[in-house]
């Protein structure tokens, strides 16, 4: 009973955060997807793929970059017991991550040359200056969304990503109405965006601190740090992970092939939104409650996650069978027929719609267990690189995306054994409901994929039927769920 009690509130409370942020972040997000869908459009492939090999570059940096962790800011937050004692972290964090990303776009310029010839694209070195830049305005702003939260300013942060991403989006539109040297003109408004982020981010901040006085001390420094440096390691590791086959694609083959390759491996917009919302949430708030000594809390944190878990299953294994079937019609709307060579490359890596939406290494975090989760990653990361060079030389370029698939399912059942050890609870991942749900999606998207090709559907009733069948199966997970859970 007592649980019971503790479960509902915390739950919606936490869903309710969720969906704000996600609603601002996911509206930034198809913004971001209608941008993507023009930009391949206009860009041969030469173009494309610098781009892309140039955001992969700032990928990289950021998360070498983020010494002091944003995650972490969350975490002391929560546990500050005053304004002053918020400050310290606040501002630690916030100049500590623009001090060490003035140094990283100093070695991005320094070494550009080196970068371009490693990637095959002698083009990249000219433009790898904005990049640089671009790498400081994003690590200095990461930490802007847990900050956010921690205020309870959800609804403010789910405004601003998207007043940031429709200017953006202008920023293209001007860039395609000037024409000559789109590209160029382009990569200068897309950074001058960023660059007025940040200054409205250092505006807002400091005026919410106004008045209040604090001092950051070598302790509070050290104290973020130490929190941070398994969370550090373990972000490397997964950003190595994430970006093996891009790197390695980059480095053996051409960059047509490249844009290929990253069209496959695609991450579909909303997923990553909604995860990254999850953890900016859920972090605080289990902070904040965890007792290690406190059963019935520990008990509790478990019971939310799992419930959560399901809830996770029912929207984004449907869409997985949705993308499987329709793979075709997906990557002509996103990228055009002249990349319909990444559909088998796009239906393996699209597993990560699942595998993407949740984090296994929460409740470890939570729990201050950081190790374990770089234990698991480092594995993960090795194993990929294993596979990525192993399908290369083997079976090819079309199935290079089922290296990370393998490496993240494994990492996942390892941080599953990590959690039921330390929690001493079992059943800590609903996969019975999860298999049961892949079940009923399945069915249905085979059959609206059926009767797509019995109608010789083109590409605008494929895309109604992908919609239907994505949206029946949820409704069919949805009554199965709620008949399980009531039997």
């Amino acid at each position: 009973m007592v649980n019971e009690q503790l479960d509902k509130p915390s739950l919606r409370q936490i869903w309710k955060k969720i969906i704000v942020i996600t609603m601002g972040s996911g509206a930034a997000q198809i913004i971001g997807f209608i941008f993507g869908i023009i930009i391949v459009r206009i860009l041969s492939y030469e173009e494309y793929a610098i781009y892309k090999q140039g955001m992969l570059v700032v990928n990289m940096v950021v998360s070498f970059g983020a010494i002091i962790s944003p995650i972490s800011l969350g975490y002391f937050m929560a546990r500050s017991k005053s304004r002053d004692e918020k400050k310290i972290y606040v501002f630690q964090t916030m100049y500590g991550s623009a001090i060490i990303g003035i140094l990283i776009a100093i070695l991005i310029y320094a070494f550009r040359q080196q970068v371009a010839l490693t990637y095959n694209n002698q083009a990249l070195a000219y433009f790898l200056p904005l990049f640089a830049l671009l790498s400081f305005f994003i690590l200095t702003e990461n930490f802007f969304s847990y900050y956010m939260v921690s205020e309870n300013r959800t609804k403010t942060l789910a405004i601003i990503t998207v007043i940031f991403s429709l200017v953006r989006f202008l920023g293209l539109l001007v860039s395609i109405l000037i024409k000559d040297d789109f590209f160029k003109i382009f990569m200068v408004m897309y950074v001058g965006v960023e660059a007025l982020n940040v200054i409205y981010i250092f505006m807002s901040v400091n005026r919410n601190f106004k008045g209040i006085k604090s001092r950051i001390t070598l302790k509070s420094i050290k104290e973020q740090i130490v929190f941070s440096v398994p969370l550090y390691i373990s972000s490397i590791v997964s950003m190595l992970n994430a970006n093996i086959g891009k790197n390695i694609v980059a480095m053996l083959y051409t960059p047509m092939r490249y844009s290929i390759y990253i069209n496959g491996a695609y991450d579909i917009p909303f997923v990553s939104s909604l995860s990254s919302s999850i953890v900016t949430v859920m972090l605080p708030t289990m902070a904040a409650e965890y007792d290690k000594d406190n059963e019935i809390v520990k008990k509790n944190i478990i019971n939310i996650n799992r419930r959560m878990l399901i809830t996770i299953g029912c929207l984004f294994i449907p869409l997985y069978t949705t993308i499987l079937i329709f793979a075709p019609t997906i990557i002509k709307v996103l990228f055009s027929d002249k990349y319909l060579e990444s559909v088998q490359l796009f239906r393996i890596y699209s597993i990560n719609v699942v595998l993407n939406s949740f984090s296994l290494g929460l409740l470890l975090t939570v729990a201050k267990e950081q190790k374990k989760i770089i234990y698991a990653n480092v594995f993960m990361t090795i194993l990929n690189l294993v596979l990525t060079l192993g399908i290369h030389y083997t079976i090819g370029f079309s199935y290079l995306t089922l290296a990370p698939i393998i490496a993240t399912v494994i990492q996942n059942i390892i941080l599953i054994y990590f959690t039921q050890r330390h929690y001493k609870q079992k059943n800590i991942f609903p996969l019975l409901d999860w298999i049961i749900i892949a079940l009923v999606a399945s069915v249905v998207s085979f059959s609206f994929g059926q009767m797509s090709a019995m109608f010789g559907s083109q590409t605008l009733g494929s895309i109604v039927m992908a919609s239907a069948s994505y949206v029946i199966s949820i409704v069919a997970v949805k009554v199965i769920a709620n008949k399980k859970k009531h039997s």
